[in-house]
């Protein structure tokens, strides 16, 4: 994806034996930014609704939530286009207070998805921000 052969990354995404990425997330959300990002935006759509329960379950659940499905709820509303996309602004609050073992490395990373979130979503002054200066510990 990083070299925008979407044709390579769908079939690599399409040969990965499981339905799951360990410590990644579902396979179907990367099929569906992959899908949006070559232009088939019904695709996209059909395959972020199929991944959407099982992200929105996970950040329910205290016990599985993470920074990473924090992150990609907010990436999959910020994308998604629909009313969902636009009420993605909770997701950077939400991905704001997932404060599990912060290390330098989580804090870049934490920063770095919501400055996408905000770009994302139009809010872009606050996405340089973002990216800037992570989150301070609560």
């Amino acid at each position: 994806m990083l070299e925008r052969d979407w044709a390579t990354a769908e079939k690599w995404l399409a040969d990965f034996p499981s339905d799951e990425f360990p410590d990644v997330g579902p396979k179907s959300f990367y099929q569906a930014q992959t899908a949006l990002a070559r232009g088939d935006v019904e695709l996209a759509r059909t395959l972020f609704e199929k991944v959407r329960p099982a992200l929105e379950s996970d950040v329910r659940d205290s016990s599985r939530t993470t920074l990473l499905t924090h992150a990609a709820l907010g990436r999959l509303y910020a994308l998604y286009g629909t009313e969902r996309g636009r009420h993605s602004r909770r997701s950077p609050c939400a991905l704001n207070s997932v404060r599990r073992a912060p290390t330098p490395s989580t804090e870049r990373m934490r920063a770095s998805d919501l400055a996408l979130i905000y770009a994302l979503t139009g809010e872009v002054d606050q996405a340089i921000t973002a990216n800037r200066t992570p989150p301070a510990d609560s």
